[in-house]
């Protein structure tokens, strides 16, 4: 009798240490899966705020103005033609690149023509 209920007894230690066992994975597999999701959070929000400091950073470029004068009248050295080159950023960058101006002068019969474009790199 003392075998039959000392295995008794036994199989109850085991039904109840597998029990344990299978709440002790399951509470295990909870916690990798909330500290998964703690570390994408992290992730995403260091992403974020990366990307918020590189988008609000001025942009800056190296820019080059051509510009052109010629007159209405056959003159030595013209057309005459000059660069400039100078760093533009944020919203002067976008209010010169890629622009072109013209501007006239007149005196007499004799009128000069200018010409400026604006390349940014």
């Amino acid at each position: 009798m003392p075998n039959k209920v000392n295995s008794i007894i036994t199989a109850k230690r085991l039904t109840l240490f597998g029990r344990e066992l299978k709440l002790f994975c399951r509470v295990k597999k909870n916690l990798q899966q909330i500290l998964n999701m703690k570390i994408v959070k992290l992730s995403l929000g260091i992403l974020f705020l990366v990307s918020a400091v590189f988008t609000s950073c001025k942009k800056c470029a190296t820019c080059t103005q051509t510009a052109t004068t010629s007159v209405n009248v056959s003159t030595p050295g013209y057309p005459q033609t000059t660069q400039t080159t100078f760093e533009a950023c944020g919203d002067d960058l976008k209010a010169v690149d890629g622009k072109t101006t013209t501007s006239k002068a007149s005196s007499g019969s004799i009128t000069a023509t200018t010409t400026a474009t604006t390349v940014c790199n």
